[in-house]
């Protein structure tokens, strides 16, 4: 495989966004078609570098969704003024981000002991 094929064939992957286990194929291929230890090395730089930018696209993904509850939580609050809609608020974009169904909300009774139940 030319440099030119496994650059195309990585940014193939990555616009797809194929599994990591997919990125090794090419240098499978070229393994077992008898490439140079100079050609297989360069393969392996380019899935390291496909696979570095893949890790950057999810951060970003992740950034982006992170800010986008953030702006939805300030929302709601400054709309809300029930202090339990608040707090709900605040639990809906916590699992949302967390990628969750489940949650626990504190409280203290009058003797300062905590109690948590399921939200």
């Amino acid at each position: 495989m030319t440099s030119e094929e496994s650059d195309r064939t990585f940014l193939e992957f990555l616009a797809r966004d194929a599994p990591s286990a997919e990125f090794e194929e090419p240098i499978i291929g070229d393994r077992a078609l008898g490439a140079s230890a100079e050609t297989v090395a360069a393969l392996e730089r380019s899935i390291l570098l496909a696979l570095r930018v893949r890790a950057a696209l999810d951060r970003s993904r992740r950034r982006e969704a992170e800010l986008s509850a953030l702006y939805e939580t300030v929302g709601d609050l400054v709309a809300l003024r029930d202090v339990d809609a608040v707090l709900e608020a605040i639990v809906r974009r916590a699992r949302k981000l967390l990628d969750t169904d489940t949650d626990t909300d504190t409280d203290t009774d009058t003797d300062t002991a905590y109690l948590a139940r399921p939200v």
